[in-house]
């Protein structure tokens, strides 16, 4: 699955304008907007939570009193993996994780390069196993828009015979779920949020 990345969002974000719509301490409310509703979003704070709403999706984050303490960046960057532990609610629409197949396909290909290993690269008499689970994996991977649950059936009645040998014990450890789209790009939206926030404090400071 592809991510936004920081050079993405900032196109994304070309046109957007800061307003403050609440300033009080840590009770803040700001839109981030281009004068219409695509990737229009809202952060609003409170004590000890921020919830980042709009076209983009809707998370609640809860880690300390201010929370822009918490998210505020010199660089645009994001740190997913931390961050979504500290999630109290997520989109309903778009969620937080969700099932990735292209992470089944490299398990699968992982898979047969070790299924390869176990044999003599030059033993002919191997030949048909290896061509055999070779055509197996690959005709799974072309079924691109299997469902978790289309792989999960499929993959628990795995032929071992008919690929060649191959098995795919513990498959499954470790799962196959990567972010929502959503969620990063939410990610770098409140971390860009705060720099344009920072950035107005500074010039009316001045």
């Amino acid at each position: 699955m592809n991510h936004p990345t920081a050079e993405t969002f900032l196109k994304d974000v070309d046109n957007h304008k800061l307003h403050v719509l609440r300033d009080d301490g840590v009770y803040r409310h700001l839109e981030l907007t281009q004068g219409y509703f695509e990737m229009r979003f809202e952060i609003i704070t409170w004590p000890n939570y921020l919830c980042i709403s709009g076209d983009m999706g809707c998370y609640v984050f809860s880690r300390c009193e201010d929370m822009f303490q918490f998210f505020r960046r010199t660089e645009l960057s994001i740190n997913a993996d931390y961050w979504s532990e500290k999630v109290q609610s997520e989109c309903t629409s778009n969620g937080l994780k969700k099932f990735d197949i292209t992470q089944v396909h490299e398990r699968l290909d992982y898979y047969l390069e070790c299924f390869k290993e176990d044999f003599d690269a030059d033993g002919e008499e191997y030949a048909d196993s290896i061509a055999a689970a070779t055509e197996s994996v690959n005709d799974f991977k072309a079924k691109r828009e299997y469902s978790e649950f289309d792989a999960v059936i499929h993959l628990d009645n795995w032929d071992v015979d008919n690929a060649g040998g191959m098995s795919l014990d513990d498959f499954w450890d470790g799962g196959f779920e990567t972010f929502t789209y959503s969620f990063i790009w939410c990610c770098y939206a409140i971390v860009w949020a705060i720099q344009q926030y920072d950035a107005l404090e500074r010039k009316e400071a001045a």
